[in-house]
């Protein structure tokens, strides 16, 4: 009869370990973690964040101009993080569907070893309309941090000296549906990982591609319209992988990063289009 309160107070202390932040040990052992549960989020539904320029500084695609463009200044920045009401985040993934308010995610990094170590955090998630990351350092100072690399996935570089620590911030905003494959990587792995990565899709667009071309020539050629309509399908799925893909908005169509959930709906609904009228 003694145990079964026992074990209700057991359940509860676990709730409760498992709500509270989790700080990451950046050790140099680790290659890539991925961040759902470490996390915790904090949607601003208040009027207090003053834009300015009304550009995000690392946008998936806007890496020529991230040094021009502010998206908060120090003041609103500052207030909003002091006094926001962060919640753990308990889903099996990061995920806030449609949501029209501002969205921030606290990230608490720790390096325990001696040496400084660089990160690089990324985001498998080419269709949000503005995403700014901050670092703040142990001492107060807040970092607004740049693109690392031109990749098709937004990212940003830090650095962690030996036995700091630092809190990540990342801002989210978009009108479409936002989710959020987290993710830390060492930046040498990183570089490895995203070229190999990019080699793969641009190979597999460009044999698309290819045939897409051969049946827009045997379609003039033999004036068959059907192998025309074919093409007009393949067509529309390229425009459809690189939207998907974030290798359009970040290689082809860099002026409009602020409407990435627009071009997936777009190209989304002509390729369907097409396609019914190829069959």
């Amino acid at each position: 009869m003694v145990k079964a309160p026992l074990i209700i107070v057991l359940f509860c202390l676990s709730l409760s370990m498992n709500s509270a932040a989790q700080t990451i040990a950046l050790t140099p052992t680790l290659k890539e973690i991925d961040i759902v549960r470490q996390a915790q989020f904090f949607i601003n539904t208040e009027s207090n964040e003053t834009v300015l320029n009304g550009h995000s500084s690392s946008s998936a695609s806007n890496a020529a101009h991230q040094n021009e463009y502010r998206f908060l200044d120090e003041y609103s920045l500052r207030h909003i993080l002091q006094n926001a009401a962060w919640e753990p985040i308990t889903t099996p993934s990061i995920n806030f569907f449609f949501n029209d308010k501002p969205i921030w995610l606290k990230l608490e990094l720790s390096n325990p070893g001696q040496n400084t170590t660089q990160w690089v955090a990324e985001i498998e998630w080419p269709f949000l309309d503005q995403l700014s990351f901050y670092l703040a350092s142990e001492g107060g100072a807040l970092q607004e941090l740049n693109r690392y690399r031109y990749h098709n996935y937004p990212n940003v570089s830090f650095q962690l000296a030996g036995h700091t620590s630092a809190t990540l911030y990342v801002r989210i905003y978009s009108q479409g549906n936002i989710q959020l494959p987290f993710s830390l990587y060492q930046s040498d792995y990183y570089d490895k990982k995203s070229v190999s990565f990019q080699a793969l899709l641009i190979a597999c667009i460009s044999i698309i591609t290819a045939m897409a071309l051969y049946n827009l020539f045997i379609g003039i050629w033999i004036r068959d319209t059907a192998y025309v309509s074919y093409f007009l399908f393949q067509t529309c799925a390229i425009i459809y992988e690189l939207v998907i893909t974030g290798l359009g908005p970040t290689y082809l169509w860099t002026n409009a990063s602020e409407n990435q959930s627009t071009f997936w709906l777009l190209s989304a609904s002509i390729g369907v289009s097409t396609g019914v009228i190829f069959i």
